[in-house]
């Protein structure tokens, strides 16, 4: 997956980067690299990841979890997720290792 992040956070020290091939998040199966980088613009692993998203509506919430698996690059992690539809969705990103623990939550858009 190379493309340019459709979304950036910051966790404390590190930027979490978010890319698919398509410029964002769609409808349906996705495959999403999560990249972790320093000040420096380094990779960093960060050990375990966790990424998921929700949708609440009136009388209704949707939730996916990724199934998110280390790449032999060290911090970067590739998440496949289901979005089961379009919109607008609250995402969170954690991890838990050697470089601590941290969370973000934030708003990404399904097309």
């Amino acid at each position: 997956i190379s493309a340019a992040p459709f979304v950036s956070q910051t966790i404390d020290d590190l930027t979490v980067n978010f890319i698919h091939p398509q410029g964002h998040l769609h409808q349906g199966n996705n495959q999403v690299l999560i990249e972790f980088r320093d000040r420096n613009g380094q990779l960093v692993d960060v050990g375990d990841v966790n990424f998921e998203v929700d949708m609440n509506m009136p009388g209704m919430q949707m939730h996916s979890s990724a199934s998110v698996e280390r790449l032999p690059t060290a911090g970067q992690y590739r998440a496949k997720i289901r979005i089961d539809m379009s919109g607008d969705w609250q995402a969170k990103v954690s991890f838990d290792g050697s470089h601590g623990q941290g969370q973000q939550s934030f708003s990404v858009t399904a097309k």
